[in-house]
């Protein structure tokens, strides 16, 4: 495969995206928790939402200890490309301690900040305010594992 193969991203936007797509449909895609939601809608399995967040005060009268299993994964509603995606592979060592899928040990404190930037904005598409959620971590089908990480 050559350079001039691959599709970027803004090719991809321009060609495809814009072309092939109603307004209304591009909104439901730019928010992942609009998008659960129409999976849902059509029967479509999806992973389990544990926590949505829309205010600070609600990061601080969360129980991340209890209410969170091993793994899970913390997301922006309106980011592009990653940004602002925290994958928890496991528990740490001690309580209130968790692994994430590179290896860094996250605890409380961490999840709390993160929360509170992708509140403020700053992963969102157009830097406004945003949502956060925590939500069950769908691993990798083996049949997958060459072309996905």
């Amino acid at each position: 495969m050559k350079t001039r193969d691959i599709l970027g991203l803004n090719a991809r936007n321009v060609i495809f995206l814009s072309r092939y797509n109603k307004s209304s449909g591009r909104r439901i895609a730019d928010h992942k928790l609009l998008t659960k939601n129409a999976l849902r809608k059509a029967k479509l399995p999806i992973p389990k939402l544990y926590r949505v967040f829309r205010k600070f005060e609600e990061i601080d009268k969360f129980n991340f200890i209890k209410k969170l299993p091993e793994s899970f994964v913390i997301k922006p509603d309106n980011s592009m490309g990653g940004e602002g995606i925290l994958v928890i592979e496991k528990g740490g060592k001690y309580a209130g301690e968790w692994i994430t899928t590179t290896g860094e040990t996250k605890n409380v404190a961490d999840f709390r900040l993160l929360i509170r930037e992708i509140i403020e904005g700053r992963f969102s598409m157009q830097n406004k305010p945003d949502i956060a959620f925590c939500e069950e971590r769908v691993r990798i089908h083996p049949a997958f594992e060459k072309v996905c990480w």
